[in-house]
């Protein structure tokens, strides 16, 4: 929310505004590293970004948005939250590219081992 509030994020309301922008966008999912925080430790951002430097330099990939669920899912209305994780296909079904990250890591209050095979059991992936 404070992303929004600072105007640093564009809105794509309409089914024709997120056409426009599908070409250039990548989806990245991966999994919380934590419950207050998705990646308190940095290893899954520097992932993401590393993904889609290969996506551009390798690939050629135009990738000028990139659709994370911390920023773009809101985190602090639950109304507003639930109707976007409802609607993630869509987001997802609207990108150019979708993007797993799934970097060994450990889950900041649970302790457990997170990488692609725990990424891939969760029900959503499957």
């Amino acid at each position: 929310e404070e992303a929004r509030r600072m105007g640093l994020l564009t809105f794509l309301d309409t089914s024709e505004a997120m056409k426009a922008f599908t070409k250039y966008t990548a989806f990245v999912s991966h999994q919380w590293a934590g419950f207050a925080h998705p990646d308190s430790s940095g290893t899954q951002y520097s992932s993401m970004v590393q993904a889609c430097k290969t996506l551009s330099q390798t690939l050629g990939h135009s990738i000028q948005w990139v659709w994370v669920d911390y920023f773009s899912i809101p985190q602090a209305n639950s109304d507003q939250q639930q109707a976007a994780i409802d609607s993630l296909a869509v987001y997802a079904a609207h990108s150019a590219v979708f993007i797993a990250v799934t970097p060994p890591c450990r889950h900041a209050e649970l302790g457990v081992h997170l990488d692609a095979k725990s990424y891939f059991e969760r029900a959503w992936c499957r």
